[in-house]
């Protein structure tokens, strides 16, 4: 099978033309892909918590933060169970000295080990 050199330039040139849109439609799926990126970023940031304080009764010694939300704080006298986003003491376990690796929050529940 011959083919001539203006059939290989014709196909060529359709190659480079596909090859072209195709590049060209990926750029705008990837730009398209950033922006929404970018405005759940923007999202984020503008739903974010305002800094909060919360009275606790010594010095903080551990933290931790459970998948429900709450923080664990160890504090020279107690241990506080606190709202994240709002900082609202929701439990306080009084005179218990602790380590931080005397607890573990069973992962899915408000369980603390």
């Amino acid at each position: 099978m011959f083919v001539s050199r203006h059939q290989q330039q014709s196909f060529l040139q359709g190659a480079r033309s596909s090859l072209h849109r195709k590049l060209q439609a990926l750029a705008c799926v990837m730009l398209f892909s950033s922006l929404v990126l970018l405005l759940a970023g923007g999202a984020c940031v503008a739903r974010a918590s305002q800094p909060w304080s919360a009275k606790l009764d010594g010095r903080v010694r551990f933290y931790q933060a459970t998948e429900l939300g709450v923080l664990l704080i160890g504090t020279e006298k107690s241990l506080y169970g606190i709202e994240a986003e709002t900082g609202e003491v929701l439990w306080r376990r009084k005179d218990a000295r602790l380590e931080e690796t005397d607890i573990a929050p069973v992962p899915g529940t408000d369980i603390l080990l």
